[in-house]
């Protein structure tokens, strides 16, 4: 039996409740949190609009 991964089954909104409650259950999880939110932003490609 395979067993389902919770994690691909929820919305963004979900992920983002989910994501705010461990941040304010605990400060090392915050930070973490945030760390990675500011590594993932920098890693965004920004591309020029073409005129």
């Amino acid at each position: 039996m395979k067993k389902t991964n919770i994690l691909d089954q929820i919305s963004p909104d979900q992920a983002l409740l989910i994501l705010k409650n461990l941040a304010a259950q605990d400060k090392q999880n915050k930070l973490k949190i945030e760390q990675l939110a500011k590594e993932y932003i920098s890693n965004v490609d920004i591309v020029p609009k073409s005129i």
